[in-house]
């Protein structure tokens, strides 16, 4: 096989955030010659900062390290497009290929894109194909009159995070939520707050694990004390066998988030984990949750339907038959083994 030589343009690995997670768990799953060019925030300084160095590097990049091909990682978001629109250009003054993988979408920069598109995404219509994480995204970039080659794709799942964990031991004789995101209040950590209150108050015995930090961290610990809700465990942000622990010993995903996602990586590995997931109907979710099948959607902000659609599936005989399906369909589509090869695909085979 050919190995072509890729550049992929992320924030450092090791920093929190979608896009370093995403291509930390994909790295050793890469076959062809694939190479990081960091950009962005880091040792707690911000992206400004070490913008002209990263510029300065990326163009010793492409002079001296015969890259085929140069993935840039953006979301739709003010400052990480104007930041990649300069990585863009000088990777065409030097007749590369590039692909732009949005992931992030922001709506109210979506609306400054949709008053006057040619001008606001400007060199972005350069480039030769685009990634995206929802087909609701792909419709607006041809809307916007993006004529590349626009594809679908997905975040992914770390293969060897599932290593201990045994279908045959799940089991739902007790409820254990999961809530695992960035503790912020458009994640929906309020609303699954109040719908456990609530869910207990009419007799039901579960416990709640929440799962990361963030800014409303100490507010959500505060509010769970005040409501005296002494079932739910905040525990912190987690990673490998740790986060794994908490997949395994909790059975139903709870993710009421109203945040622009894209295709968030928790709901996967909770499916991966074969558990039935509440959630709601949030960009690239739409495309792959099938509702009843894999657990329930709810509405967004709406902490009485959440109550209802949660009390509705945990009152259900079909627990164990979500579980098994979410469990097949996210090792089928979502490991990152299958994600590194199917994007490594879509790039070398870009015209």
């Amino acid at each position: 096989m050919n190995k072509n030589n890729i550049l992929i343009s992320a924030p450092e690995l090791n920093e929190l955030g979608g896009v370093a997670n995403h291509y930390k768990g994909l790295s050793k799953y890469f076959s062809h010659n694939v190479r990081f060019h960091v950009v962005g925030r880091r040792k707690n300084r911000s992206g400004a900062f070490y913008l002209p160095f990263d510029i300065i590097s990326f163009i010793f990049k492409m002079m001296f390290f015969n890259i085929d091909t140069v993935l840039l990682n953006p979301s739709l978001a003010t400052n990480a497009m104007k930041r990649d629109e300069v990585f863009l250009k000088i990777a065409k003054f030097f007749n590369k290929k590039v692909v732009v993988f949005i992931h992030g979408w922001d709506k109210e920069y979506e609306i400054v894109v949709q008053k006057k598109p040619k001008q606001v995404l400007g060199s972005f219509y350069r480039a030769d194909a685009f990634l995206v994480l929802a087909s609701e995204f792909k419709d607006k970039l041809s809307e916007w009159g993006i004529g590349c080659p626009i594809h679908l794709t997905t975040t992914k799942v770390d293969d060897s995070l599932l290593d201990d964990f045994h279908l045959e031991k799940r089991s739902f004789k007790e409820i254990n939520f999961l809530f695992l995101a960035r503790i912020v209040k458009n994640k929906g950590i309020f609303e699954a707050l109040d719908a456990i209150k609530e869910i207990n108050n009419r007799g039901e015995k579960i416990n709640l694990s929440v799962v990361g930090d963030g800014p409303a961290l100490e507010e959500a610990r505060q509010y769970a004390l005040d409501n005296r809700l002494s079932n739910v465990h905040f525990k912190g942000r987690l990673d490998g066998d740790e986060l794994a622990a908490q997949f395994i010993v909790n059975n139903i995903y709870l993710f009421p988030s109203y945040h622009g996602e894209g295709m968030p990586t928790s709901v996967l590995e909770a499916m991966a984990f074969g558990m039935p997931i509440v959630t709601t109907a949030n960009a690239g979710l739409k495309d792959i949750f099938e509702n009843k099948k894999m657990g329930v959607f709810c509405k967004m902000r709406d902490t009485d339907a959440l109550i209802e659609s949660t009390l509705s599936l945990i009152k259900s005989d079909a627990l164990a038959q979500i579980s098994h399906y979410n469990y097949d369909f996210a090792k089928e589509n979502f490991m990152a083994s299958k994600v590194a090869s199917n994007l490594e695909s879509l790039v070398v085979n870009i015209k």
